[in-house]
C-alpha cells in the first residue's frame, strides 16, 4: 500500500475498471501471447459487462 493510502485511507483506483484486469504485451511476443492477450481482455470486459464468457 503507498504512503498515501496509508495517511488518509483511501485506495486509488482507476476510472475505467478494465485497466485492473487488461493484460499487455511486450516488444518480444509472439503470435499466441497475442492471441492470449486478446482472450483475456475479451474475458474481463465479458466479466465486467456481466456477459457469460465461455
Amino acid at each position: 500500500m503507498s504512503a498515501i493510502a496509508q495517511r488518509t485511507g483511501i485506495i486509488s483506483t482507476p476510472q475505467d475498471d478494465i485497466d485492473l484486469l487488461a493484460v499487455g504485451l511486450d516488444d518480444e511476443h509472439n503470435d499466441a501471447d497475442l492471441w492470449g492477450m486478446i482472450n483475456i481482455n475479451q474475458a474481463a470486459r465479458g466479466w465486467l459487462g456481466n456477459k457469460n464468457c465461455y
